[in-house]
């Protein structure tokens, strides 16, 4: 609906929408600001855009209306497909006036009033305070006294509610009171993480995690400008490798964090909903609850890229289809083997036992991660414009999914300037090239390649190709157990070699071979091999 509606109005996106200063009195940290102000808006109400070509400062705009100290904000919003006008001198701040306006233009978009009066505030705050069922009494009248639907009643009395009892009261980190110096305080960060807990099985791969770490943390303070939300994979052998530590340096470094364990799948995406900014998800003990909830891992993985981060869920008596956003920062903490489709969207990093002679720092005192929080914060707030542009260049070894992953990383590296970008990519490389698991089918398209060039022939019947299949001792054909379809069993033979080919648009053939076996041309696996295997 809302995507016919955009295309129907030609609405800007967030993304295309201009800020301008309409003299040369506004200065560069102005527009930061704004920009800033845009950007949180747009990620926190995942819409594509509203009716405002651009936002414009300027000053001498009207006094502003102050409502018995409800709201102050300078600006004005003149209507669709006009500019939202800020008064670039005003005393209020200029993230809030923007915010307030980009409100304005949204809840038009969508139908609502254009502005709430003070005593039609006053009365949503009302309706907030009563029981459930004394609203349900003076819902109908309510409505139609502020000549609202009950559906958009019901949605801003909910608002009111939050607003006056956040449903997840998270800590929030207040920006250092200084501008920062990035690439100083990404080696801040490398090596206050090393103090405290043991990465990698060898000291390049622990320092690279490091290096990892910090750039996500700063990629965690800077969502605002990212398009893609690698997921930070912390993975062990067993206990007692520092998991638990791990996340506590990040509880303490990362803005609005929420540690859990245990969760369901709409425990994710409602907590996410229900506080914008999103929060950093410290998701721990990930093995005891999503091996087998297929639920909670679309979930997980929906929240990859800003534009799908949402799920679908019926909601209500009346059953309505409601989205749900999946888009927040998130560290998966967990013992064994992830799925791959997680490893697949994630920054991973192996927490290994520490030797008797590694010492470590015990975390008792959290200060030193609390101030490079703050740090982090400043900077972020400070380049937020910077990085929603950035288009930094990848590392060509990377494949498409890992080169997503590192994207924000990357020009958060480039951005901080001194040896950082050649770090940031030299680290890249190291953890994000991971031998690739093949899927059934691909691992019999990779042997079979093997077998056509070992036999020199251009044709081989089925029974043949079996015979060679069964022959390779470090391969899984005598088991079928590892294809997901549970109904196989034991060894591969003919209908499965048939079955596994078919998606890739291979099928048996009859050859002219004596008894006309049933069989395969290596003419027909040209294709398959050269999209699915590299050549």
């Amino acid at each position: 609906m809302f995507a016919a509606l955009l295309i129907s109005c030609t609405c800007p996106t967030f993304e295309e929408m201009e800020v301008v200063p309409a003299d040369d009195s506004v200065t560069e940290s102005q527009l930061d600001v704004v920009q800033v102000a845009l950007a949180h808006f747009s990620a926190w109400t995942g819409d594509v855009g509203v009716c405002v070509p651009e936002i414009r400062l300027q000053e001498d705009l009207p006094e502003p209306r102050n409502l018995d100290g409800v709201y102050e904000v300078t600006g004005q919003y003149e209507g669709e497909h006009r500019p939202i006008v800020i008064d670039s001198d005003a005393a209020t701040s200029l993230w809030r006036s923007t915010f307030h306006e980009l409100c304005h233009a949204n809840d038009q978009l969508e139908g609502h009033s254009d502005a709430m009066t003070f005593l039609e505030t006053a009365e949503l705050n009302r309706l907030a305070s009563l029981s459930a069922l004394q609203y349900e009494r003076e819902r109908e009248a309510a409505g139609q006294q502020l000549d609202l639907r009950l559906g958009s009643l019901d949605r801003l009395v909910k608002q009111c509610r939050r607003a006056a009892s956040p449903a997840l009261p998270l800590r929030e980190v207040e920006p250092w009171r200084e501008p920062v110096d990035a690439a100083v305080l990404l080696g801040e960060i490398t090596r206050a993480v090393g103090r405290h807990v043991q990465l990698g099985v060898n000291k390049e791969e622990g320092l690279a995690a490091q290096a990892a770490i910090a750039l996500w943390v700063v990629h965690a303070h800077a969502f605002a400008a990212a398009r893609c939300a690698p997921r930070l994979l912390l993975t062990s052998p067993t206990k007692r490798c520092g998991k638990t530590t791990a996340l506590r340096v990040l509880d303490r470094l990362t803005p609005r964090p929420l540690s859990a364990s245990n969760l369901t799948a709409p425990t994710i995406f409602r907590a996410i909903e229900a506080v914008q900014p999103p929060p950093v998800l410290l998701i721990d003990e990930a093995d005891t609850f999503i091996n087998g909830a297929e639920g909670m891992r679309s979930v997980i993985n929906s929240g990859h890229g800003r534009d799908m981060a949402f799920v679908l869920r019926c909601t209500g008596d009346d059953h309505e289809v409601k989205r749900f956003s999946t888009w927040a920062p998130m560290v998966v903490a967990m013992i064994g083997s992830p799925w791959d489709a997680l490893v697949d969207r994630s920054i991973r990093l192996r927490l290994t036992r520490k030797l008797p002679s590694v010492k470590l720092d015990p975390l008792r005192d959290t200060e030193h991660l609390d101030l490079l929080a703050r740090k982090a914060a400043r900077w972020a707030q400070d380049n937020i414009a910077v990085l929603r542009a950035a288009r930094p260049q990848v590392p060509d070894q990377l494949n498409d999914r890992a080169a997503d992953n590192w994207e924000p990383l990357l020009a958060i590296a480039d951005q901080a300037g001194g040896e950082w970008p050649d770090i940031a990519r030299v680290v890249a490389v190291r953890l994000g090239i991971v031998p690739e698991h093949l899927e059934p089918g691909e691992q019999l398209l990779h042997d079979l390649r093997e077998v056509f060039m070992s036999s020199e022939a251009s044709v081989l019947p089925s029974r043949e190709i079996v015979a060679c299949l069964l022959s390779m001792s470090e391969r899984p054909w005598r088991d079928m157990s590892f294809v997901p379809d549970k109904s196989w069993r034991g060894s591969i033979g003919p209908h499965q070699v048939a079955k596994l080919l078919r998606p890739f648009g291979i099928e048996p053939c009859n050859l002219s071979l004596p008894g006309k076996p049933k069989g395969y041309k290596s003419a027909h696996f040209e294709d398959a091999w050269a999209r699915y295997l590299g050549g």
